[in-house]
């Protein structure tokens, strides 16, 4: 299933929403396979629109449908002794 209405992508995009052009494919994958309402649809698409923007503004690297890198997942700068 792929998003290729183009109206929604000026519309989203417009908004500065491309963003949910991301996981969308996904989100509407689980919907029509029952996962979720379409009040939760809208929620996790918000929220991770939420998350992206989070994560950006925090400077950590964003990849869709992957745990958020955090700056604990970072190893240890290594001391001289």
């Amino acid at each position: 299933m792929s998003v290729t209405d183009s109206a929604l992508r000026e519309s989203l995009k417009s908004l500065r929403l491309s963003g949910m052009l991301e996981t969308l494919d996904a989100r509407l994958a689980q919907a029509h396979g029952g996962e979720l309402g379409h009040l939760d649809f809208l929620q996790v698409l918000c929220q991770d629109e939420i998350t992206r923007h989070q994560v950006i503004m925090n400077g950590l690297s964003y990849r869709p449908n992957e745990r958020p890198e955090s700056p604990t997942d970072k190893p240890a700068k290594p001391t001289i002794t």
